[in-house]
């Protein structure tokens, strides 16, 4: 017999999965998967992008928002060369849900940071942090240190892979709604949303693992050296 809190994960994460199915079928596209927090803007990273090469020279991106196309159709959004963002992850099939995470980036320094207050990474409930380098993914929990991924910093231009699906207007309150941008594709299947007007991330949903990312802050600017520094444990890490 399952207990309360077995029955209680069961239904959040049922309730998710018909979320995630509005999203896809383009019905509510925005609907129960943006919290009342996106009015501060959204910032824009992503999870597991299979197809993260790091060996091209740092160059400066352009703003989010000077990509939007004046007319005609919209240009793929592109990051900020350096930020940082909050946003809660959920990965459906390890019962991770709505953890506060974030997200530190910086293509000039290749680098980025990852902290997951639930480890998406291992698919464990456990906070966990992802550092990559301009070579390599570190995965850190519980003061140890794994090489998640042999592949570095990830383009600011990583969007330009994926292909526009739809813009849609999402029921958001009452009486609000939030027109959502729809970018879909890459393997695996990654599904990015973002604000049409600003380009804002909203939503990143990677279909393999369920893993959904709702954006709740962004702030674009240089980032802490310190905050890509390995730990010492990091410098004998064999492969997770």
């Amino acid at each position: 017999r399952p207990s309360r809190r077995a029955t209680r994960g069961a239904s959040e994460m049922a309730a998710r999965r018909s979320v995630v199915r509005d999203v896809m079928f383009g019905v509510v596209v925005a609907a129960a998967a943006m919290s009342v927090a996106l009015a501060a803007r959204a910032a824009s990273p992503v999870p597991r992008l299979a197809a993260a090469a790091a060996a091209a020279a740092p160059s400066q991106a352009p703003s989010m928002a000077s990509t939007v196309a004046a007319a005609g159709a919209p240009s793929a959004p592109v990051w900020p060369d350096s930020f940082k963002s909050s946003f809660d992850v959920s990965v459906m099939e390890a019962y991770i849900i709505d953890k506060p995470s974030w997200l530190y980036y910086s293509w000039p320094m290749q680098a980025q940071r990852i902290d997951f207050g639930g480890c998406s990474a291992n698919e464990t409930p456990g906070p966990c942090t992802v550092i990559f380098t301009n070579t390599t993914g570190y995965l850190i929990q519980d003061d140890k240190c794994c090489i998640t991924a042999p592949v570095g910093v990830v383009e600011p231009t990583w969007p330009s892979n994926l292909a526009l699906k739809t813009t849609a207007t999402g029921i958001v309150g009452p009486t609000s709604t939030l027109a959502t941008q729809w970018w879909r594709g890459e393997t695996p299947v990654h599904n990015y949303m973002v604000d049409p007007a600003t380009q804002s991330p909203q939503v990143l949903l990677v279909e393999d693992i369920w893993e959904e990312w709702r954006f709740t802050s962004w702030q674009e600017g240089p980032q802490d050296a310190a905050k890509f520094v390995l730990p010492p444990a990091c410098k004998a890490a064999v492969k997770c």
